[in-house]
């Protein structure tokens, strides 16, 4: 049966540092960390405080950081990935299932990127007659 890891387990996690630019957030509404990993869980850490995990199932963990800042932008982010195991009791559907290759266990990241989300005020029309255009 498949547990929730407990803090004690991360000891031995995959450890991987994240620092953004600097000015990453100028502009955006939001900006999402997108990691594309292999892994049993993942957890997000600001300094010592954990902000988020995630349990593997094939697609990509995104974080939303604007609630961070300014601290994510001044101490970045740490993420620990506990390795998933050839057996592990998770269903995880063919098509998003690691190659293990020759290996028991896998833990890996593929890609880590930021996606900016922005915010467009569009104006309401004044009337009706506005929305088409005149002959």
């Amino acid at each position: 049966m498949a547990l929730q890891p407990d803090d004690v387990d991360f000891e031995g996690a995959a450890i991987w540092q994240v620092v953004l630019p600097q000015d990453c957030f100028e502009g955006a509404r939001e900006v999402f960390l997108c990691i594309d990993y292999t892994g049993d869980v993942g957890r997000a850490y600001l300094g010592d405080e954990l902000i988020d995990d995630d349990f593997f199932f094939g697609r990509v963990w995104e974080i939303g950081l604007r609630r961070f800042a300014p601290a994510v932008l001044e101490k970045g982010l740490t993420l620990k990935i506990l390795p998933l195991r050839r057996d592990a009791p998770v269903y995880i559907p063919e098509a998003r299932r690691p190659r293990f290759d020759d290996r028991d266990a896998a833990v890996e990241i593929r890609s880590i990127h930021a996606e900016a989300e922005y915010e467009v005020a569009i104006p309401a029309p004044a009337s009706p007659s506005s929305l088409h255009p005149s002959k």
